[in-house]
């Protein structure tokens, strides 16, 4: 097992980022007849990186000789959309 001071001290400098962004919109209409119309649409939209550094490790019991370097970069985007139309009741006017 790696010291845990060594890899707090190397790890110190790993960075990790998110950016995310997302909302939704929607809008409706009365079409007339007992008829609606409606729209909705969504959108997610994230971004993930990772930059790290791992040090050599010849203490361990199997150890690591060699250092390593990690880089990610992770994107992802989530849309909905949703169109429909619907009858409602018409109520009597009292």
């Amino acid at each position: 097992m790696s010291n845990p001071l060594k890899v707090a001290y190397f790890g110190k400098d790993n960075v990790t980022t998110t950016d995310r962004g997302f909302g939704n919109a929607f809008a409706a209409l009365d079409a007339g007849r007992g008829f609606a119309l409606k729209t909705q649409f969504g959108i997610d939209v994230a971004r993930v990186s990772f930059r790290g550094y791992s040090p050599a490790t010849p203490e361990d019991a199997e150890p690591i000789t060699i250092d390593g370097r990690t880089e990610r970069d992770g994107r992802a985007t989530d849309w909905t959309w949703e169109p429909f139309a619907w009858p409602f009741p018409r109520f009597p006017k009292n």
